[in-house]
């Protein structure tokens, strides 16, 4: 969701017409107009009655109205916080796994860059594991990752939450048949490295029923799974939101395993300073 978006809401709000929302804005009519169909696009219904002179809010434009004020409010303690509107700038050291850059990550930072243009980004992409020491050492400011860092100098809030899918190469087994763990036995398992949840759990739901020799390969490239899967080499366990296209067009399937892995949490993590604190709220708004 654009935040752009939102301000053309905002200000219609307050000032009645798409004209006077454009002049505050300093921009034009029409590209108001295409700001909130962008926005209405994004939340599924008309959010004004334009029936009238003067616009009015739909009801699911009452029900956005609180949510837009509380990201417009978080914005304007991030510009309080970073001054940028002072020109200062800053570095953010911002760390996440590859799930997290390959599905949201650039949302996120066109965001950051739209309202300050002079804040820097440094983008570390690695493991959970190594996210959480980094932060914990202090050479990173924020991380999106699948477990908390424990210390005194972190916060962490949930994030966001990824359901895992078996997926697989038609030509590797048959489409939205039951499988059970003694069939899936027979091919590779590809999936997150060795150090990570998903990994652990697969090792023990095959230790629980006398399976310990199972094929796990662990990658620490969500993309070469996805490409693994495809070329058939095995069955991929990973985010169905990260192959979704891929489903769509037939080119892999899911699996219906009679055992089913947790979905895969994320948190947001940052050191306690208030910029990355507000930065990391911000985050979750948009998510």
């Amino acid at each position: 969701m654009n935040t752009k978006n939102l301000d053309a809401f905002l200000a219609i709000v307050k000032y009645g017409t798409f004209k006077a929302a454009s002049e505050v804005l300093h921009t034009t009519q029409p590209a108001i107009s295409t700001r909130i169909a962008k926005l209405e696009e994004d939340v599924g219904s008309e959010l004004f009655d334009r029936s009238d002179k003067r616009v009015r809010l739909t009801p699911k434009g009452y029900a956005l109205l609180p949510y837009a004020e509380r990201i417009a409010a978080l914005l304007k303690e991030m510009q309080h916080v970073a001054g940028e509107r002072n020109g200062c700038s800053r570095t953010m050291r911002l760390g996440a796994t590859e799930t997290v850059v390959h599905l949201w990550i650039s949302k996120f930072i066109n965001a950051l860059h739209g309202h300050y243009p002079s804040l820097s980004i440094e983008l570390i992409v690695d493991q959970s594991s190594c996210l959480r020491e980094k932060l914990v050492t202090g050479e990173l400011d924020l991380a999106f990752l699948t477990d908390a860092a424990a210390d005194s100098d972190i916060e962490s809030q949930p994030f966001c939450t990824y359901p895992l899918a078996w997926v697989a190469s038609p030509r590797l087994t048959e489409p939205g048949a039951d499988i059970d763990l003694h069939e899936l036995a027979r091919f590779p398992l590809i999936t997150y490295p060795r150090q990570s949840k998903p990994y652990i759990q697969l090792q023990e739901m095959f230790n629980a029923v006398n399976m310990p020799t199972v094929r796990i390969n662990g990658l620490s490239s969500l993309a070469t799974i996805i490409h693994m899967a495809l070329d058939g080499i095995g069955i991929g366990i990973l985010p169905q939101a990260a192959v979704e296209k891929e489903l769509s067009s037939g080119e892999l399937i899911r699996l219906n395993p009679n055992k089913s892995l947790p979905d895969l949490e994320y948190a947001v993590a940052n050191r306690t300073d208030p910029f990355f604190r507000t930065v990391a709220t911000l985050a979750c708004t948009l998510r």
